[in-house]
Parts: structure tokens; C-alpha cells; sequence
């Protein structure tokens, strides 16, 4: 077999993956979602904002773990809000009754260790784990020492800044995640809203106190940010390649760089890019909406915040009571700073932009 016969071979299998890929994305789309509203919302994202496809390095800052765990817990104590604060720190120091959190680094890995309440004790990744009606649920922290290579060097006892921000956020997971199905359904698109404002709010606290240099602050913002944007190309993209493939039967060459060139897209490593990220995305085109959503709105919850820390709190702390209720709506999450518009999303990406070239 030849160059251009491999290369053609390789094209084949990709195209392939890809039709199976947005097969099964059509198979997860929610009939509650409105998704012409997240394809104009998502390319107002990611047209918007210029981006590289290089991830930004953020400089590397380090505590014990006990000091790290005591600016989580400082944190939450200044929020003025006891609930949050009494749950943080039961979590934290294993007393809660419902929730575990396992701390770990990769070289702690056994990925078929499972705890008392059946769950999978690490994973390659942080995340909030729940059992289906049940109320137990597992955090899980993968430290961030050996997530990149830049990380090998970091002693096994320390804790970075990147760390302490994915711990906030994890917890923060469980003020509005409720255990029955019309909470879990309703939370679906807005479920990354809420960490995403305590990350705003720890920004804003670190810097107020002189813990982080606000330059450090600033570029785990902007990297925040342009994961964000990464995230609404893959949503825009998957959902005109849905239209697509609903419209022609299959994807194939020709129609997908046809409409790209539509959308005045047509540089051959940036298409590449686009569609890497989709064949490496999760199946379902909610989860990364889910990102794209969750910096808008708490893009301006973070001015509600900076403008009057205690009104900004109480309204976080309603939304979190309704979604964990199952009784939320677009219009509560528009009271911490959802734009339900185009114009609206407009407004907040040129924020956005602005502030990013500042």
C-alpha cells in the first residue's frame, strides 16, 4: 500500500468513526433542549473570542495539603453561609454521612478498588459520582502532580493551586444536585453552573486576601475561558453535522467541508482540530454545552459578585435550592446571570473578549 492509499484508508476509518459519533449524538439529544438556540449561542462563542489550540501552562503553585484544605475550608466560611460551610467541611474531614471524597495521585491508582458503598475509588479524572435513588455519592480528586508531564517533579504531599480550584469545584457539586430523576433531568444543561461561580467567587476571594499573585489568578481564568470556547466549537460542529447527517443520510468529504466553507471555516488544521475534539468528546452533545453555558453565566454572576458579594450569594443559594429540588427553570438560572438570548450572549461574549484582551 502506498502514501496516498493509506492516507485514503485513514480518511475511510475516520469518516466512519465520525458518522458513528454523531449517530450516537442524535440518539442522546434531550427533547427539552433547545438546541437552536445553543448552535447560534455556541457559534456567537466561539467566533467571537480568538482562541489558540495550544493549552495555556499556568505557573505552578504549591501548598501542604493541610494548608490547601484550610484555604478551601476559609473559602467557604467567608460566604457567610453555614450550610455550605458545615457540608464543606463534613466532607472534608469524613463526617458526612452521604458524601466520601477520595484525594489521590495517579500512583495511588487501583482501578478495581471499589468502597463500602460500591464505588469506583479512583478514575483518571475528578469528578462527583452519584448512585441512581440513592443518596451516597463519592468525590473524587486526581491530583494534579502527575495529570502533565510539566506536574513530575511535585512532591507526593503537596497540593497545587490548579488543585485546590478542581477540590472547590467537585464539592461545590453538591449544593444543587438533588437525588431525584426531575432534579437530575432539569440539571442536565445547568448542572456545571454552580462550580463554575464558587470557582469565580475563590478567584476573587484568593486575590482579596493576598494568598495568589492576581497575574496566576488571571491565567487560570483565561484558561478556563478558552476550554469554554473549545467547548462551543465542538457544540456548534456537532450540531450541524447532526442537521447534516439528518438531512444526507451520511457524512462524507464533500458535505462537511461544504458546510464549514459555509460558515467561512476552511483551514485545513483548524477543521482537523474541530473534528479531533469530536471524535474526542463524550457522545452527547449537552455535556459540552453544559461548559459553554456555565462560563457565560458565570462570567456575569462574577460582576453580581464583585458588585455586591451578599445579594450575589443569597441568589447562588436560591438557584441551588431549585435545582436541587427539581423545580428550576431558564429564568431562575437567568437571576445569577444566564443570558436566555442572542442578544443577550452577544452581550457577554464581547465581555468576555474585551476583558480577555485587557
Amino acid at each position: 500500500m502506498d502514501n496516498n492509499e493509506e492516507i485514503k484508508e485513514t480518511e475511510k476509518i475516520s469518516i466512519n468513526k465520525l458518522n458513528e459519533c454523531i449517530e450516537e449524538n442524535i440518539i442522546n439529544m434531550s427533547p427539552s433542549v433547545d438546541y437552536n438556540f445553543l448552535e447560534e449561542s455556541s457559534k456567537i462563542m466561539f467566533q467571537g473570542i480568538n482562541i489558540t489550540n495550544e493549552r495555556q501552562i499556568v505557573p505552578i503553585v504549591l501548598f501542604n495539603r493541610e494548608k490547601a484544605i484550610s484555604i478551601v475550608l476559609k473559602f467557604f466560611e467567608s460566604l457567610e453561609n453555614k450550610i455550605w460551610y458545615n457540608q464543606v467541611k463534613n466532607i472534608l474531614l469524613g463526617q458526612d454521612k452521604n458524601i466520601d471524597i477520595n484525594i489521590f495521585n495517579s500512583k495511588d491508582i487501583d482501578p478495581l478498588e471499589k468502597d463500602e458503598n460500591g464505588f469506583y475509588r479512583y478514575s483518571g479524572y475528578s469528578s462527583l459520582e452519584c448512585k441512581p435513588n440513592s443518596t451516597k455519592s463519592l468525590i473524587k480528586i486526581l491530583l494534579k502532580e502527575e495529570f502533565e508531564d510539566v506536574y513530575e517533579h511535585i512532591e507526593k504531599d503537596k497540593i497545587t493551586l490548579e488543585d485546590i480550584y478542581i477540590i472547590t469545584h467537585e464539592i461545590s457539586h453538591t449544593f444543587d444536585l438533588g437525588n431525584n430523576e426531575k432534579s437530575r433531568e432539569l440539571s442536565s444543561l445547568f448542572v456545571e453552573v454552580t462550580p463554575f461561580c464558587f470557582e469565580n467567587m475563590l478567584s476573587e476571594y484568593l486575590i482579596r486576601k493576598n494568598i495568589v499573585n492576581e497575574r496566576i489568578i488571571n491565567k487560570i481564568e483565561q484558561r478556563t475561558i478558552a476550554d469554554s470556547i473549545r467547548d462551543a466549537r465542538t457544540v456548534w460542529a456537532k450540531i450541524n453535522l447532526v442537521k447534516l447527517k439528518e438531512r444526507e443520510g451520511r457524512l462524507n468529504k464533500e458535505n462537511i467541508k461544504k458546510i464549514l466553507e459555509e460558515n467561512n471555516i476552511s483551514d485545513a488544521l483548524y477543521v482537523r482540530s474541530i473534528l479531533s475534539d469530536i471524535l474526542a468528546c463524550n457522545s452527547n452533545i449537552d455535556f459540552q454545552a453544559r461548559y459553554m453555558v456555565a462560563e457565560l453565566t458565570a462570567h456575569q454572576y462574577k460582576k453580581m459578585y464583585k458588585s455586591n458579594r451578599r445579594e450575589a450569594t443569597e441568589r447562588l443559594k436560591i438557584h441551588c435550592e431549585k435545582m436541587m429540588n427539581g423545580n428550576s427553570s431558564q429564568d431562575d438560572v437567568k437571576l445569577i446571570g444566564y443570558p436566555i438570548n442572542e442578544k443577550e450572549v452577544l452581550k457577554v461574549v464581547n465581555d468576555i473578549r474585551d476583558e480577555k484582551n485587557r
